[in-house]
This record gives C-alpha cells, sequence and structure tokens, in this order.
C-alpha cells in the first residue's frame, strides 16, 4: 500500500509540475522580448490585463529592461509588479492604459521605487510615471525636484496636482492631456519646462507661473481651451512658438514685466486676445505680433459710500476684499471693465469686522 500511495504521489508531482512549467510557459508567452549582453528586454505584452507581475527571468535570460511602449493601449491592465532586476524602464511604458492604477516596485531593485502606485527613480527625487487611472487629487513627494518626461501624460482623471516646493525640473509633455486639471501652481524654484507640458489641459483655467522660470518654451499651453487669462511674470525673458495656439478662449495676456524676447506668434490663430503690460514697463509698442496692448493701470479713486476704479479705456479689473490684514484672506468681490475708462464700485461691510481692504488684481 505503501509502495502503491509512493508512485501515485510521483505520478501527482510530476503532473503538477508539467501543469506549472506549462501555465508559467503560457504566461511568458505574453511577453515578447529582444536580447542583448545575455539579457532580455520585454519590447511587447499581449495579456489579457488585470494585475499583473513582469516576470525576472524568460527562457533562462534576466529580464533587465522594459522598452518604450511595452505596455500601452492595454485597455483591461490595472496593476503591474515590476521585478528586483529591471534596470531599465522606457518613456510612455504604460500610457494608455485607463484603467491602469498601481505600479509596483520590488524593494530590491537598486534603480527604481514606487510610493502610492506611481513610479519613480530609487531615492525619489524624479517622478517617472503616474499610471493613467489615477483618479482625484494628488501630492508630489517632497522628496521630488523633477517631474520626467511624460510623468503624467494621459491621466485625464486627475483634478488636481500638488508640486513640492523643492521641485525645479518639468519634462516634455509632463503634464498633456490631464483633460480634467483645473488648476496647477508651479514652484519658484523651476527653472525649466520642456515644450508642450500642458498641452492639451482642456479644463485648465489658472496657472501661477513660478518665480524661476526664465523660457516658456514651444506649445507650453497648446490646445488649452479653458484657459482664459493667464499673468506672465516679470522673469519670462523669453517666450517660444505656439505657446497659446488653439486656446480658443483666451481673452487676456497680463505681461508684468518688460516686453520679452519672441521669434514667432504665440498667440492663437483665431480670437480676440488683447495683451497687457504695466505703466514703466520697457519695449512695448501698441501691438505685438498683430494682437493690441493696453496698459493695466487701473487707480482707485474714494468716493462717498464707494469708490471709481479709473484707467485705460477697455481694461478688466478684479476687486478683491479682506476684513484684515493679518493675515490677509482675499475674497473676490466684483469684476469690473473699465467702459469709458471708468467703473464704480460700492462699499461694502465685511460681517463681524469694522475694517474693509480693497485690492485690484489683473483676471
Amino acid at each position: 500500500m505503501k509502495a502503491t500511495f509512493s508512485a501515485n504521489l510521483r505520478k501527482t508531482l510530476i503532473g503538477l509540475c508539467s501543469a506549472w512549467v506549462a501555465l508559467l510557459s503560457a504566461s511568458h508567452a505574453q511577453f515578447s522580448y529582444s536580447v542583448d549582453n545575455q539579457s532580455a528586454t520585454i519590447t511587447k505584452y499581449d495579456g489579457p490585463g488585470g494585475a499583473i507581475s513582469i516576470p525576472s527571468a524568460i527562457d533562462g535570460l534576466p529580464v533587465r529592461g522594459i522598452a518604450a511602449t511595452a505596455f500601452s493601449s492595454n485597455p483591461q491592465l490595472i496593476s503591474v509588479t515590476v521585478p528586483a532586476s529591471v534596470s531599465a524602464i522606457g518613456e510612455l511604458a504604460f500610457v494608455d492604459c485607463p484603467k491602469l492604477v498601481e505600479i509596483k516596485v520590488s524593494a530590491q531593485n537598486a534603480y527604481y521605487s514606487s510610493l502610492d502606485g506611481v513610479l519613480f527613480n530609487k531615492n525619489r527625487t524624479v517622478l517617472l510615471h503616474c499610471p493613467p487611472g489615477k483618479s482625484g487629487a494628488y501630492t508630489t513627494p517632497e522628496t521630488v525636484t523633477k517631474i520626467g518626461n511624460n510623468g503624467f501624460y494621459l491621466c485625464g482623471s486627475l483634478a488636481s496636482i500638488s508640486l513640492p516646493l523643492q521641485l525645479t525640473n518639468i519634462g516634455i509633455g509632463a503634464f498633456s492631456l490631464c483633460s480634467s486639471l483645473g488648476n496647477l501652481v508651479i514652484p519658484n524654484r523651476v527653472t525649466t519646462i520642456g515644450n508642450g507640458a500642458f498641452s492639451f489641459c482642456t479644463s485648465l483655467t489658472n496657472v501661477a507661473i513660478g518665480s524661476g522660470v526664465k523660457f516658456l518654451d514651444d506649445q507650453l499651453f497648446y490646445a488649452c481651451t479653458a484657459l482664459e487669462n493667464i499673468s506672465i511674470p516679470k522673469n519670462i525673458t523669453d517666450i517660444g512658438g505656439d505657446v497659446f495656439l488653439e486656446c480658443t478662449n483666451l481673452s487676456g495676456v497680463y505681461f508684468e514685466g518688460d516686453k520679452p524676447n519672441v521669434l514667432s506668434s504665440p498667440w492663437p490663430s483665431e480670437g480676440s486676445t488683447l495683451l497687457y503690460c504695466l505703466p514703466g514697463a520697457k519695449g512695448w509698442d501698441s501691438e505685438f505680433f498683430g494682437r493690441p496692448i493696453l496698459l493695466w493701470n487701473p487707480v482707485a479713486i474714494e468716493q462717498p459710500s464707494g469708490f471709481n476704479i479709473v484707467g485705460t479705456p477697455g481694461i478688466t479689473v478684479v476687486v478683491e476684499t479682506t476684513p484684515t490684514l493679518a493675515p490677509a484672506v482675499w475674497t473676490r468681490l466684483t469684476v469690473k471693465t473699465l467702459v469709458d475708462g471708468q467703473a464704480y464700485v460700492p462699499e461694502i461691510q465685511h460681517r463681524d469686522s469694522e475694517s474693509v481692504f480693497y485690492r485690484l488684481r489683473s483676471p
């Protein structure tokens, strides 16, 4: 009886091992790869999606690389685990995977890491890829100093992205096609923003450009169709081509400094975008690449029960109020267009405060 049991057990184990080898072979068959220096680079994944783990070896070869677009355009991919063996991941390796919410990396990997499902370099100073299925709000870790090329590309469900104060570099196409992103604050330490970084952000209405940026690269805000007004800080000295092309609702560009160097028109090909400059700014003429320049010079003149705003006819002024300056919390009161060069603002009374402070700013 014992001998029969052992024989049957051996047959069962052999059968199980054969089934496991068949299953493993079938799983590996989902990966196409190239061979270089006795190692494999995955070039394409053709599996059904879901949660997958990339093998550390295929056909006896260690998996060292994941090629650009290797996992792209898989509508059912949800989660990917990267093994310790991988030392190179190409750009856009996981692009256009709308359900992908998590990229995990083995803790033993010497080159990459992950946090909250987002792919980073090992020490998390570079954000490499946010999975396209991420939604809602995302706060970038404070360790990050660079957003890699296409880092948030096609993250169409992210409505809010907070950037760390230590950030210095934003790569090419970094936020392109983030179609739900409404607002973005670029920290003051950022000095470089790659071309097309915010292109096709069709819900973007407000961008605060930090004081460290000197150059607005080509097609930076291409097809940001919800963008109506933008302020260009005085630190901007050069503007590339087609920066605002296809920004069909852009009505006002407010320059806070001297006229920048521009080689070709950055404005929308159609529409009635107006440009504004401040008193004392140098280099401005009556128009700039076919668009009129208006002097933005509003002044408040006190009147009984309110005040008049006077300035260049046709300019738009936002009026904000706060009950205290320590600290000041400004609230929009009204928006006035200076028809015939003036507009009246009636006085208001803040609840629970005897004082009211006003300020004027551009839209």
